[in-house]
């Protein structure tokens, strides 16, 4: 199933909180904000259901500076939003009241605990239609108006109904922009910048490439170029380091080790996790790998491997 891309808007209290959440890999909301009832939303739902509805692989667009929120429906139309950060959901829905963000000094007591894990894959800025699209910028403008709770993106559909009676704590106007005409939309991908040149380097003039995790030979198209340690906590210096680079199929091997089903231990072994919960196929698609050497394990992208190894507490 394709993932999912949500719009979530950062009030200027919530983008303080911004480089903590990345630094921890995990965004909260308040119980306020998940008990919301988005009557604009088709079909209607809660903000608990939406975090409900989160999936690992699912990306969201977190921005801010954009216009005022209460503004009339299509205001936001031609708007720019000054800052992104593009995430990618590492973790799904859980409630934990441990203290990661400050509190607010009108609320002492907030935790944030609602929340889901996240790592960066992209900042961006100056963010308009030209690459959300109006559906993009309906969802976002939304967003802002229900306290920062994430909203789908709906590739080829706006994701908002028309006007309907307001939902406890919208207003009559909730200003958002209802689409018309065509529903064919581009929803925003992420642009990883060093990719082409790292891959361009690693392949040359080859059409093929080997899977470094599995073994088997693939048309160039079928292969990623994957970081070893996760993209999100490497310096720009190790996201362009060739050692900390591998051909991943995609086939499964490099949804397989993003995801953290497989690792690579010190021996240069591909090992499986023991403590995640699978499906039967997804076991045997493990299977079919574990105990392989990986071939890009040496000694210069051990510590890569390591940092993969540690991500996932193993």
């Amino acid at each position: 199933m394709p993932s999912t891309l949500y719009a979530l808007y950062l009030s200027r209290a919530a983008h303080q909180n911004l480089s903590i959440g990345l630094a921890q890999g995990i965004w909260g909301l308040t119980d306020d904000a998940v008990a919301r009832q988005l009557s604009q939303l088709e079909p209607p739902r809660t903000g608990l259901e939406i975090l409900n509805d989160l999936q690992v692989g699912d990306q969201v667009l977190a921005a801010s500076g954009g216009p005022q929120p209460r503004v009339k429906r299509g205001a936001w139309a031609d708007a720019t939003l000054l800052e992104g950060s593009l995430w990618r959901i590492t973790s799904p829905y859980l409630y934990e009241t441990t203290t990661v963000w400050p509190a607010p000094p009108s609320k002492p007591e907030e935790t944030y605990p609602h929340r889901f894990g996240i790592e960066e894959v992209e900042t961006l800025a100056d963010i308009t239609k030209d690459a959300i699209e109006l559906v993009g910028m309906d969802a976002m403008h939304y967003s802002a108006n229900i306290g920062g709770l994430p909203v789908p993106v709906v590739q080829g559909a706006p994701v908002l109904a028309t006007v309907g009676s307001p939902g406890p704590g919208e207003s009559e106007d909730p200003g958002f922009l209802v689409l018309g005409g065509d529903l064919d939309a581009t929803v925003l991908t992420s642009v990883r910048r060093e990719q082409r040149k790292l891959r361009a380097k690693l392949l040359g003039d080859a059409t093929t490439a080997g899977c470094a995790l599995c073994g088997h030979i693939f048309p160039a198209a079928c292969v990623r170029t994957a970081h070893i340690k996760r993209r999100a906590t490497c310096t720009e210096q190790e996201r362009r380091d060739l050692t900390n680079i591998m051909f991943a199929c995609t086939l499964g091997c490099d949804h397989l080790f993003e995801l953290g089903y497989i690792y690579v231990d010190g021996a240069g072994v591909v090992q499986a996790r023991s403590d995640v919960s699978v499906t039967q196929d997804l076991k045997e698609a493990i299977e079919r790998v574990r105990g392989r050497i990986c071939s890009e394990h040496t000694t210069a992208s051990g510590p890569y491997f390591a940092a993969h190894r540690e991500s996932l507490g193993v």
